[in-house]
């Protein structure tokens, strides 16, 4: 059985065994559903990817990632698909960015500009 509270990014589940009860109690723990991942690229005020830039999820330093040549990246949300999280990009002659974006397949466009 499964169970979830999508305003709440809450989701969980149970085994039942079927037998002779026609009207089994089941209990579901909830838990904060971490699973999706955040994706979207970095772009310049021109709109052109910026590679080598350091991207993590605020927080979550030590799994940061680098973009690759076209500006793109992909790391774990620490957050459920819909859910925002904030987002901090650097790199060495720009400006750093904070964003709030959309885990999940909603992909985010993070813009830095130089200094």
């Amino acid at each position: 059985m499964y169970a979830s509270v999508e305003s709440a990014f809450l989701t969980g589940k149970s085994d039942v065994q079927l037998g002779e009860d026609r009207n089994p109690t089941v209990t579901i723990i909830l838990r904060a559903d971490t699973s999706a991942n955040i994706r979207g690229i970095v772009v310049d005020a021109s709109g052109n990817g910026v590679s080598g830039a350091r991207v993590m999820v605020v927080g979550y330093p030590n799994e940061a990632a680098a973009t690759g040549a076209d500006g793109g990246f992909s790391l774990s949300a620490h957050a459920a698909s819909g859910q925002i999280v904030s987002v901090h990009v650097q790199k060495d002659g720009y400006t750093a960015a904070n964003e709030d974006c959309p885990a999940g397949d909603t992909p985010a466009t993070i813009v830095i500009r130089k200094k």
